[in-house]
């Protein structure tokens, strides 16, 4: 009985074809944002590892409901201009469609990323990275609800910052990023056919702004990040995948983070909230999207 509704389940989910069937944790911009400032400008050791604590939930128009708890682990390597940096999460999906649900554990995909940074002055800032990102597993958003994209991206981030205070306790913070995502062949089953689709999942934009502020031991972040999910593109065609892959979503976020320094290392806890919901497509679109994360960062 169990698996008999297993199957009607991901029929119903991949006949329905929903939009952003893929979360990514390690793709998220308001995540890498808030625990990159974990390198602490002042007087930072070069490594740093942090863990993040992870929940997600969503509800889309049509009454589905998502949700995906999840650790990500990040390493930093840092000096004054360079610096690298890896991403790796994996966590448990949970897909809910009326009486019928889903639950699985998924690995995310690997991002690796490094970039240069130069000053104009001594308050302005910026920095050009590159990212490459590698999956962990195939691409099953045809199937079922998954974390992680399931394809190869490269990408290029553009970051900057502002400190319009002294001494550099207030600061304006901006991020441009854009992603490629290599298409893939995906083993696929419809209208009891199977075969291979050439399943490309487009391009991933994020526009990302933020006020940073510090009072001693503690900072504040608040921003908006605008993101954008275009081109995705499978063939042979199958009917409203391309227009239901894409989207449009605005995300509000809010960080509160604690410092402790010692002359040997210095550690940080954070606490995010973070709120959106999707513009388009408006039936397949996520009504309402909350994400809260809590992070330990040591730096060393």
């Amino acid at each position: 009985m169990e698996r008999i509704l297993r199957l009607i389940f991901i029929s119903v989910m991949a006949l329905s074809l929903m939009a952003n069937a893929s979360l990514s944790f390690v793709y998220n911009l308001r995540i890498a944002e808030s625990t990159k400032r974990q390198t602490f400008e002042k007087g930072s050791h070069k490594n740093t590892f942090s863990l993040t604590a992870i929940n997600n939930n969503r509800k889309k128009r049509d009454g589905t409901k998502h949700n995906l708890a999840g650790l990500l682990e990040s390493y930093s390597y840092v000096t004054p201009v360079f610096y690298a940096r890896a991403d790796f999460a994996f966590g448990q999906v949970r897909e809910t469609h009326g009486c019928l649900q889903f639950k699985e554990v998924e690995t995310d995909d690997l991002l690796l990323k490094s970039g240069y940074s130069y000053f104009i002055n001594t308050k302005t800032k910026f920095t050009i990275s590159g990212l490459f990102g590698i999956p962990t597993h195939n691409d099953f958003a045809l199937k079922h609800y998954q974390l992680g994209y399931g394809h190869f991206g490269l990408g290029i981030q553009l970051d900057g910052s502002f400190n319009y205070s002294l001494p550099k306790t207030s600061a304006i913070r901006g991020a441009f990023r854009l992603i490629q995502f290599l298409p893939r062949r995906v083993l696929y089953t419809a209208d009891k056919i199977t075969q291979r689709y050439h399943v490309n999942i487009g391009n991933l934009i994020d526009l990302f702004i933020a006020h940073h502020t510090v009072f001693g031991h503690h900072s504040f972040e608040f921003g908006y990040d605008q993101i954008f999910f275009c081109n995705a593109n499978i063939q042979p065609y199958l009917e409203g995948a391309r227009e239901k892959f894409n989207y449009i979503r605005p995300e509000f976020f809010s960080t509160y983070k604690y410092t402790i320094s010692t002359h040997r290392t210095h550690q940080i806890l954070s606490a995010t909230v973070s709120a959106g919901f999707d513009i388009w497509p408006w039936f397949h679109g996520n009504k309402r999207i909350i994400e809260a994360w809590f992070s330990y960062g040591i730096n060393f």
